[in-house]
């Protein structure tokens, strides 16, 4: 809302369109201005540390010099302070003190100098207006922080709209797909080796699924131990084979009494029992075979070798006498 002269701070001694500002005022060179509406401004901006119209604005705490119109654009910061709105002290290791951006004045070449900045990734600057008008190839924004390096096709200080590189992921390119992915070899650097793991942009989800051992979606999680040659799905976690004596979708199931520990994935059924047993789970055991052998089906042991016990009672036998 706009002030007016009925303010004590407005208070002018002259008639005229230029007036001698009330004393106590911030106006710089303590003049102020009747506008065509009569509202009255200082006629020259504020001093340093006020804004707004009347300059009775105070600027941020530690900003020295402010827009005019906005309190809280800081144009200059007090001594040792940086950021945007001088909210950042300078290091003490930076005995020279600081560019604006944070940049140690020691660490930066006159090269790189834009105004009260450093901005070594800035090809062409505005020296009055410390602003970069041309950044140099692969970054943006306003003072060139934005790496566009990974980015595929244009970027801007919000990301890369285009895509990523292969081997990384995120808004702005700048995520490392899973080391867990396998990799993408273009025709040309596959003999050299020069391959890259490929990853959605937003998701970071492996495109061609895990290496050996690792599921999820950017595969972090290992599989089973029990899966052979620890090769799982990369969704579900399901083991793509058990090793042998397991079974089941994950193989934390055991087989039992299979010959050489192998059975049927989904139900655990024996293809054939281990010596010693029969039946269709393989859980019965085989008796007084003297091969320790016999049908699957029945039990009968295998050529009818029937061990057999004799019971001596200390009768004669024919044509025998006891002594």
């Amino acid at each position: 809302m706009s002030e007016t002269c009925r303010e004590p701070a407005c208070a002018t001694t002259s008639t005229s369109s230029t007036h001698a500002c009330s004393p106590g005022n911030n106006c710089l060179m303590g003049t102020c201005r009747v506008t065509t509406g009569g509202i009255i401004v200082c006629e020259h901006g504020c001093k340093d540390g006020f804004s707004g119209k009347l300059c009775n604005i105070p600027c941020l705490p530690n900003c020295l010099k402010c827009s005019q119109r906005r309190a809280n654009d800081c144009m200059k910061c007090k001594k040792r302070h940086v950021g945007e709105f001088c909210e950042n002290e300078c290091p003490i290791s930076c005995a020279e003190g600081c560019y604006r951006n944070g940049v140690c004045r020691k660490h930066c070449s006159d090269s790189h100098v834009c105004g009260d900045k450093c901005l070594p990734r800035c090809k062409q600057c505005n020296f009055t207006s410390g602003v970069c008008q041309k950044c140099d190839t692969h970054y943006t924004g306003d003072n060139c922080e934005t790496d566009c390096t990974n980015c595929l096709g244009k970027c801007s200080s919000s990301g890369c709209p285009e895509g990523c590189i292969n081997g990384f992921h995120g808004d702005k390119c700048d995520t490392p797909c899973s080391e867990n992915c396998i990799p993408f070899c273009q025709s040309k650097s596959s003999a050299t080796g020069e391959c890259s793991p490929v990853c959605d942009q937003h998701t970071g989800r492996c495109m061609n699924g895990c290496k050996d051992g690792f599921r999820g979606q950017q595969c972090t999680d290992g599989c089973s131990s029990r899966c052979q040659d620890m090769r799982c799905n990369q969704t579900t976690g399901h083991c793509m084979k058990c090793v042998n004596g397991y079974y089941k979708e994950t193989c934390h199931l055991r087989c039992y009494n299979c010959k050489d520990d192998v059975c049927e994935m989904k139900t655990g059924f024996c293809f054939e029992c281990k010596d010693g047993y029969y039946g269709v789970d393989c859980k019965q055991t085989c008796t007084n075979c003297q091969s320790g052998l016999c049908e699957r089906n029945d039990g009968h042991c295998i050529g009818n070798q029937f061990m057999t016990t004799l019971v001596c009672d200390n009768k004669p036998l024919p044509n025998q006498t006891i002594t």
